[in-house]
């Protein structure tokens, strides 16, 4: 999760790198092959990456379907490139299906009929890592699986999960925020910023009493 809110904000805000380089300078070159790595991934995993990927949480829930360990990673690829292309397709459900496989791939390594709790925890603790926002995270999760005698397993695990993200990124959506900080005050600072965790308000926006 700290992984996948590292790359999201890197693409998301322009950070400096060959890839953005090459974005910004060939914009629909980039966007149509990213395109057409997103349809092949599709094909090749019949579907299961497209979309936000509600319905198959739902039917791992149930336990109707399950998603492999790849076709987990093909989902996370996809809804990197998407991002990555310019045409972000939300964050949250992509998250949550992510988590969702992550969870399910454990509890078959397991094999403890712990299915649907693994998923729900993994749901949980995968959308805490990328937003950094435990409670939120356990809650929606809590919600949606009519957990309410999972709240400390959720909880564990969101709290867990979000540590270990800021280890290796900065918040998501505070990277976010920072970038168009950066963008409205004409600052070029936050796009490199919201990978390396830098302050990305400028000295005199730090200093109380300075204009």
């Amino acid at each position: 999760g700290g992984l996948f809110s590292r790359l999201m904000a890197a693409s998301l805000t322009g950070a400096p790198s060959r890839l953005n380089r090459l974005r910004a300078r060939w914009p629909l070159w980039f966007a149509a092959a990213g395109g057409l790595l997103v349809a092949v991934i599709g094909l090749a995993t019949g579907g299961v990456t497209f979309g936000a990927g509600s319905e198959t949480v739902k039917a791992m829930l149930a336990g109707h379907e399950t998603l492999s360990p790849l076709e987990t990673l093909l989902k996370f690829v996809a809804t990197w490139l998407t991002a990555w292309c310019g045409v972000p397709g939300g964050i949250f459900a992509p998250a949550l299906t992510i988590g969702a496989g992550i969870g399910n791939s454990v509890s078959q390594l397991i094999d403890g009929g712990l299915g649907p709790v693994l998923i729900a925890v993994g749901m949980a603790a995968f959308l805490a890592a990328v937003t950094q926002t435990p409670l939120t995270a356990f809650i929606i999760v809590m919600e949606m699986v009519d957990g309410q005698s999972m709240v400390l397993s959720l909880m564990a695990s969101a709290m867990m999960a979000s540590l270990v993200s800021r280890m290796l990124s900065r918040p998501l959506y505070e990277s976010l925020a920072a970038h168009m900080l950066g963008v409205a005050i004409g600052s070029p600072m936050p796009a490199a910023a919201a990978a390396s965790g830098v302050d990305p308000l400028p000295e005199s926006a730090q200093t109380p009493g300075k204009p």
